[in-house]
Formats: C-alpha cells, sequence, structure tokens
C-alpha cells in the first residue's frame, strides 16, 4: 500500500487543493467532521492528506499545485503516514458522527489509549491550534 503524505494548504485551500490533485491522478482526503445540525468543518485547517495512485506519478510531481503551501518533512525526508493511521481517522470520525460511544468505539478498533485521546482531541477540540499540535504530535510518533 503506498504511504499517505500531509499537505500544507493556503487557508481555505484544502478542498480545492483535493480536488486538482484528484485530477493529477492523487489521491487526496481532508478530514471534515459534520456535528448535528452544523455543515461539516474541516478537522485539520490548512492539512490534507495526499497519497499517487501509481507507480509513474512521483509525490515531486505536486509541489505546482496551485494551493499547496509545502509537503511535510520530517529529518529531511518527507513524512509518511500510513493507511491504517488515516483509516483510523476516518472511522474515528465516521463513529462520531454516528453519536457512538468514543470509548466503546476505540477500544474495539484503536486498543492504545493514547492514540484513542488523540484521535479524540484531534477532532473535538475548537481549537485549531491544539488540533494541529495533537496533528504534529502523532506524526512524531508514527513517522519514527
Amino acid at each position: 500500500m503506498r504511504p499517505w503524505y500531509v499537505l500544507h494548504t493556503r487557508p481555505r485551500q484544502e478542498q480545492a487543493l483535493a480536488l486538482r490533485l484528484e485530477a493529477r491522478n492523487v489521491e487526496a482526503y481532508a478530514p471534515l467532521y459534520a456535528s448535528g445540525d452544523k455543515l461539516p468543518a474541516l478537522v485539520l485547517p490548512r492539512y490534507i492528506f495526499c497519497r499517487t495512485r501509481d507507480d509513474e506519478t512521483d509525490i515531486q510531481a505536486i509541489r505546482d499545485v496551485p494551493g499547496l503551501v509545502s509537503v511535510l518533512a520530517q529529518g529531511g525526508a518527507y513524512a509518511q503516514v500510513s493507511d491504517t493511521f488515516v483509516q483510523q481517522i476516518k472511522s474515528f470520525i465516521n463513529a462520531l458522527e454516528q453519536n457512538a460511544v468514543i470509548e466503546q468505539y476505540a477500544e474495539d478498533r484503536i486498543p492504545d489509549q493514547k492514540l484513542r485521546e488523540q484521535l479524540a482531541a484531534l477532532v473535538s477540540s475548537r481549537s485549531v491550534t491544539k488540533r494541529n499540535a495533537v496533528l504534529f504530535e502523532l506524526l512524531q510518533r508514527i513517522t519514527r
């Protein structure tokens, strides 16, 4: 399975960048969370995940896509996250939208308690700064 990369976007360009990437054969995911009657909101403003769909498309090929600020790097290389991590974010958000009890959902699917707490903070915090801090903490943890 191809790794996911974390992209830093220009303000309010997450969805537009995702569409532009899809046009270049790059899978993109901008986590959205819909709570109650509210419109879906970005979980991580100014950040999206992407991965290439084939061997011909290199992550370097997307550097000129309008709306992209940078590809997050760590230790001189692009930071990669696993498909499992992205799927956990997707399923966690889905469970919250279905009004699942976080503890019941998470214990079955995410045995690591600290990761469950971080995912809950990532989705539920009202503070964009806190959500981004949690993202970076998670990235440091999973890219070591």
